[in-house]
């Protein structure tokens, strides 16, 4: 291997450390590899920079704001509220209902909006039914990766798959080039967890202290929040007496949630860090009993004891307790919870965050939301409700009936630019690019979405992230490592049948996306299955919806699918759960593709 084979190689497996480990966000490890590049004389200015405006770039930015212009009119809701209808009471019936849905959804529009669209509904199921959200959040999350094979404009893994041929042979994929292997393997999918996977999934009991969402009175219980919540008397003598709450260091200093000041037997829910001390005044709190002794020590506060969590400390007929969760393209992603600022953002005060399977409960202000956290809030009940309307958050007990309304002439609009991009694509009159970037600009200019949404519609980092990769890729190429690599790996099985190649190409992104995402997975290996195709004289778009669909099975990791993750939260769900159910979906996949391919395409 050549010094510049070798430096790749490095920044390769470093970019995969960062990545798995969850240290460094994927944005920033794209940006240190075209850096890397850049600098080490691999690639120059123009060809370092030359991914990020590539065609792909422009079809995956354009088809968000295309899919927020669905949003944004109630188009894509209204699948939503028929959910709710038609899900019935058996849980079988309820998973097949939540599947379709969410498959037919994502085949237009990416995996996690369709399950950010379709997660409330979800949840208004589980409260009206009687089923357990664990059981049918996995389903959801699953729902969504299947139907994001049905079409080029599914996933992004698709739509990378298509540039690639096109860079290569000049060729388009096609619309429904997936459709033939996605439609069999959505159809069994589903299926097989109506009929086993679901079986798979847990229960959670409320006799288990585990979440299961049903009503507000059982959340404070769910999170356990009486192990944290304690009632201190602020004394004659105390320094914070007189000042504001954001003023006594409780919560800076000590990690002390001031849930609410009791004061002539009238109580103060959700105070504001402007709300004043007084002395005498009574404090619900929440926090550890170490930081308390030593707040109170400093402060002179006095400790009262509390026998049990009453149910007037966090409900009554005003203000009632929800959980929320991020949605894919929340700004808060990564911030701490105290400059979320909830209290004065929202009126709403934070009580727990659930993540990994257990509720975090003490010096919330200094923990930084993750994506598919689920926070426990407090506050006023139209405050609460008024998250369902919210780009911010994703309300999980509220009704779920609230919805962006739009003159139905907008939805109209919105459904007809839709029909029509796709129409443009499958006919040949433009590339998928072209399509979506018109498409955009038309659901600007009809007002089905504002300029300024279009921007937020957009998940940059995904943006920065794919560019940052695809030069990456470009310089396996340019150096050689792709072609040493497909001869000292790849060879020996393509000797043994090209069907061997395919199915290696596809586990090799499945690898790859569990361990980074599904969207690296693609970028890095779709230019080995169009050498792979060069090389051995097969067909290199056979070869790339392999690689479309492994990178696209990501259901045995919570971290694959931005869909998965979404989920994770609010299901209490665990990195086995994932495996557990998703592992016979897995291996369909994989049998879909392996089987079907060879007799459908000429391999």
């Amino acid at each position: 291997m050549t010094p510049a084979m070798i430096f790749l190689t490095a920044v390769l497996a470093a970019a995969i450390i960062f990545l798995f480990a969850s240290k460094v966000s994927a944005d920033l490890v794209a940006v240190l590899i075209v850096l890397a590049l850049l600098f080490s004389g691999i690639l120059n200015v123009e060809e370092t920079f030359a991914s990020f405006g590539s065609p792909l770039i422009v079809a995956v930015a354009a088809l968000f704001v295309v899919g927020g212009g669905l949003e944004r009119t109630g188009l894509s809701g209204l699948i939503g509220r028929l959910l709710a209808r038609i899900g019935g009471n058996g849980e079988g019936r309820a998973v097949a209902v939540v599947m379709a849905a969410a498959a037919l959804l994502s085949s237009v529009v990416t995996n996690a909006a369709a399950a950010a669209i379709l997660l409330p509904s979800v949840m208004a199921l589980c409260r009206r039914s009687g089923h357990a959200p664990s059981r049918l959040l996995i389903p959801l999350a699953y729902g969504t990766i299947l139907g994001g094979t049905l079409t080029i404009v599914g996933s992004q893994p698709n739509i990378i798959a298509g540039a690639a041929l096109k860079a290569a042979s000049g060729k388009d994929l096609g619309f429904f080039a997936l459709t033939p292997v996605g439609a069999i393997a959505t159809v069994l999918g589903i299926a097989v967890m109506v009929a086993v996977g679901r079986r798979l999934l847990p229960v959670r009991s409320l006799d288990e202290k585990i979440r299961c969402a049903v009503s507000p009175e059982e959340l404070p219980s769910i999170y356990r929040l009486e192990e944290r919540l304690f009632e201190i008397f602020v004394r004659p003598n105390s320094p914070i007496g007189g000042k504001t709450l954001g003023e006594s260091d409780l919560g800076r200093r000590f990690g002390i949630n001031v849930v609410a000041i009791i004061r002539s037997g009238e109580r103060l829910f959700s105070p504001t860090s402007r709300d004043v001390i007084l002395s005498g005044d009574r404090l619900v709190v929440q926090g550890r009993e170490g930081d308390l002794d030593a707040a109170s020590e400093a402060l002179g506060l006095e400790v009262l004891p509390r026998e049990c969590l009453e149910p007037e400390d966090l409900l009554s007929r005003d203000m009632g307790i929800a959980e929320i969760v991020l949605p894919p393209r929340s700004p808060y992603v990564g911030k701490k919870l105290k400059d979320i600022m909830m209290r004065e953002r929202y009126g709403l005060t934070a009580l727990a965050i659930w993540r990994g399977g257990k509720p975090i409960r003490a010096r919330l202000g200094e923990e930084a939301f993750h994506f598919g956290d689920a926070l426990l809030v407090r506050g006023p009940w139209s405050r609460i409700m008024s998250l369902e309307a919210s780009e911010e958050f994703i309300l999980l007990s509220g009704t779920g009936a609230a919805v962006r309304r739009a003159p139905a002439a907008k939805m109209i609009l919105a459904g007809g630019i839709l029909a029509a991009m796709i129409a443009t694509v499958v006919l040949g009159a433009l590339s998928l690019s072209q399509a979506a970037l018109a498409a955009a600009a038309l659901m600007i200019v009809g007002g089905c979405l504002a300029p300024a949404d279009a921007y937020r519609a957009v998940e940059w980092r995904m943006i920065v992230m794919i560019g940052g990769f695809l030069s990456l890729g470009t310089a396996m190429a340019k150096t050689g490592l792709i072609e040493a690599f497909i001869g000292g790996a790849l060879a020996p099985l393509a000797a043994s049948g090209s069907i061997f190649v395919l199915a290696a190409l596809f586990l090799l992104a499945t690898g790859a996306a569990l361990v980074t995402s599904n969207i690296t997975s693609a970028v890095l290996v779709s230019p080995v299955a169009v050498q792979a195709a060069s090389s051995f004289g097969l067909d290199p778009a056979t070869l790339l919806i392999a690689v479309a669909l492994g990178a696209s099975n990501g259901f045995l990791s919570p971290v694959a699918q931005q869909a998965n993750l979404l989920v994770m939260g609010p299901g209490n769900y665990t990195s086995r759960d994932y495996v557990r159910a998703g592992a016979l979906l897995s291996a369909l996949l994989f049998a879909a593709a392996v089987i079907l391919l060879p007799l459908l395409r000429d391999l």
